[in-house]
């Protein structure tokens, strides 16, 4: 079983992480060296009939150079755009972020992956398998010096859990593709955001004001600047996206196939920003008498109010 560990942002925002063991980073790392040596054949081959084929110095001196830039900037180029991974680790369901939990970086990535060369002694990653099982995070020389862990990738599902009373800001522009497309990079952003969207009721004002000003920096820093009513909308904006992401396709097109009066739209939006302890008990009352006329009757109770909402608010904003 992997460990769990709670890190905390630079926010004072906790997540919550599984760490990735020996095992599933060995074999990310399998995929990635068989990548990487298939494109090493492909470049020498690609030399070797530059220069006629012929083995001299200047072949050997550019198939050095472009097999070092290979070595380290596979992992360099890949983390860094990629989210913290590269295709093993997304193969695997694995992540590097920083030691705080917050988006690794390239500067994180460039220390860590340097750090390879003695990692990689006396042969084949040795110093850094013995570092990654023995230690309590699992993390290998490379990992301490770039202050980054490696974790399960399974927080994007966790920032789309249900959370009742998000709704789309009409000031802000940004929409549902854009979030899309920067999932990966986002994810250690609308982690903290759900967390703090969850814990809201529990902080104090300026408390949150600061979490929520410094956790929509890190989210515009991947999206680019947007306008907003205030911080806490443009998180309820951004959260609201999120969940609808998070909604299969079928979903989305059933629930937009079913028939909703006007009333029924507005019910929604009430119960939906509702926030009192008879909301549950409420939203599930009136979710069994939609269910009952054929609305999602298999879909469990968060997606079908995700999917609800989404139509409710899309409506609105169109109205």
């Amino acid at each position: 079983m992997s460990p769990e560990m709670d890190l905390y942002t630079a926010q004072g925002v906790r997540l919550s992480y599984r760490i990735a063991g020996l095992g599933s980073r060995a074999a990310a790392l399998m995929l990635d060296l068989c990548i990487q040596t298939a494109l090493g054949v492909v470049i020498s081959l690609l030399v070797l009939a530059a220069t006629g084929s012929r083995t001299n110095l200047l072949a050997v001196a550019v198939l050095l150079i472009l097999n070092f830039v290979l070595f380290f900037g596979y992992y360099i180029v890949l983390e860094g755009i990629g989210g913290g991974q590269t295709i093993g680790k997304r193969a695997l369901g694995i992540r590097v972020v920083a030691a705080d939990g917050s988006h690794c970086g390239w500067g994180r990535s460039i220390l860590r992956n340097l750090m390879r060369v003695i990692d990689y002694l006396p042969f084949f990653y040795g110093i850094g398998i013995i570092m990654v099982a023995a230690t309590k995070e699992h993390r290998r020389l490379g990992d301490f010096v770039g202050g980054t862990l490696v974790v399960y990738s399974e927080g994007a599902a966790g920032a789309g859990e249900l959370i009742a009373g998000m709704q789309p800001d009409p000031q802000c522009g940004l929409g549902a593709e854009e979030v899309e497309a920067q999932l990966a990079r986002l994810e250690p952003a609308l982690l903290q955001c759900a967390e703090l969207m969850r814990r809201r009721g529990q902080l104090l004002k300026d408390a949150l004001a600061r979490i929520a000003a410094g956790t929509r920096a890190e989210i515009e820093a991947v999206v680019g600047a947007q306008e907003a009513t205030s911080d806490i909308r443009f998180l309820e904006h951004v959260m609201f996206l999120q969940q609808a992401i998070s909604l299969p396709q079928d979903v989305r097109e059933q629930a937009q196939a079913f028939p909703l009066t006007p009333e029924e739209l507005r019910q929604v939006r009430a119960l939906w920003l509702r926030a009192d302890r008879r909301a549950p008990k409420a939203r599930r009352a009136f979710l069994a008498s939609l269910q009952g006329r054929g609305f999602l009757p298999r879909r469990d109770q968060a997606t079908a109010w995700t999917a609800l909402a989404q139509i409710a608010f899309e409506q609105k904003s169109a109205s």
